[in-house]
């Protein structure tokens, strides 16, 4: 019994282990083609991929801000609830 049992964990080990060298193997092949995209980029599409993570930073901060001033207004009675 105790090696039937012995055995199925081997078995589920090894499908484990078979599971995750495959998922390692594509990981390496995404950051193959990402880096390989990122080479071909020009300095032109990264000033406007730039501006525009700033763009979204600063859209983020704005949306907290915001959020922040309705709850002040909430909290001195300024706007219904």
């Amino acid at each position: 019994m105790d090696d039937n049992i012995d055995n199925i964990v081997l078995e589920h080990l090894r499908a484990i282990r078979k599971s995750q060298s495959e998922v390692i193997d594509e990981i390496r092949d995404l950051k193959t083609r990402v880096n390989q995209i990122e080479f071909r980029m020009s300095t032109s599409e990264k000033g406007i991929i730039a501006i525009h993570d700033a763009m979204a930073h600063h859209s983020l901060k704005l949306d907290r801000i915001d959020d922040r001033i309705r709850g002040i207004e909430k909290r001195l009675d300024l706007v219904d609830a």
